[in-house]
């Protein structure tokens, strides 16, 4: 992409920001930005390349109002996207929530339209939807940050976990993709059937999300009792043993690092003790 003029950029790479033509309206991110499974992100198509993704100062994250981080089928939840990087000025995003599958969960709706827009391509990613930028709300919301407001209306039905993909921008308004950084962030919620039974697991927290190395697995515990933490891959097979031994009663932390066999992708942490069973999707970078 770094051949195509000023122009071709905008429309086609997927955070192409040109700042200084205000009746230019954007395309926004092209769908698959958001380095979801079988995704790429912008900084790994030959687009806003110039930095590795998640090297820079940015910070990505999902502002939400889900209770205990569970959604219930049918519900609206209210969510904004929150960029922030100090001393900059233009931010870019797009955001898609899928199941454990793979598959499009959900409806994006989109609450401001003059700073986003909802994209579909079903020839290539099916019924997946996107939301991402418009022209004008590449422009932060004040100096170092900028945040986009949305609506997601969960399933009908209870699909189990629902995972949030965003992949970000931040440019440095020079008028081309170099220099510019690139930063993915997933949160996934839980489903009324996938939640934890309050007789046993009280809370389970997991820390960082994407995965680089070294992670955390925050769990507070309502009794004393054997168990077991290991990262599956998405087909439920064991792909590597983080912990088995007995976890006491109240909260404990349990740290794990990613072995360097494993491949950048999408994985599950997968959490028994007892007879129950606790399961969350995590990036691995």
């Amino acid at each position: 992409m770094k051949n195509f003029t000023s122009l071709m950029m905008l429309v086609f790479c997927s955070f192409g920001f040109i700042a200084s033509t205000s009746d230019i309206e954007s395309s926004g991110a092209p769908a698959g930005s958001t380095g979801a499974p079988n995704e790429l992100t912008c900084g790994a198509a030959a687009c806003h390349d110039t930095n590795a993704i998640n090297s820079g100062t940015a910070m990505a994250e999902l502002l939400n109002d889900f209770e205990a981080g569970q959604y219930t089928p049918g519900e609206t939840y209210d969510l904004s996207v929150h960029v922030t990087d100090d001393m900059i000025d233009r931010f870019g995003f797009q955001l898609v929530a899928l199941n454990s599958e793979g598959n499009n969960a959900g409806e994006m709706i989109v609450v401001d339209e003059e700073r986003t827009q909802l994209l579909m391509e079903e020839e290539n990613w099916g019924d997946r939807q996107y939301l991402t930028y418009t022209f004008h709300g590449t422009k932060a919301t004040v100096h170092g940050e900028s945040t986009w407001d949305l609506s997601w209306r969960a399933p009908d039905t209870d699909q189990g976990p629902v995972t949030f993909y965003l992949a970000a921008v931040s440019a440095d308004n020079d008028y081309t993709d170099e220099g510019d950084y690139v930063v993915t962030n997933a949160t996934t919620v839980t489903s009324p059937s996938t939640s934890i039974k309050e007789d046993l697991l009280e809370s389970v927290r997991i820390f960082p999300n994407p995965i680089v190395s070294d992670f955390a697995v925050q769990i507070s515990m309502f009794e004393a009792e054997d168990a077991e933490v290991a990262i599956h891959d998405m087909n439920g097979r064991l792909v590597q043993k983080i912990y088995g031994g007995e976890l006491t009663k109240g909260l404990q932390t349990v740290k794990g690092r990613v072995s360097r066999k494993l491949s950048a992708g999408l994985y599950v942490i997968n959490i028994r003790a007892g007879e129950q069973e606790y399961k969350e999707t995590v990036i691995i970078k």
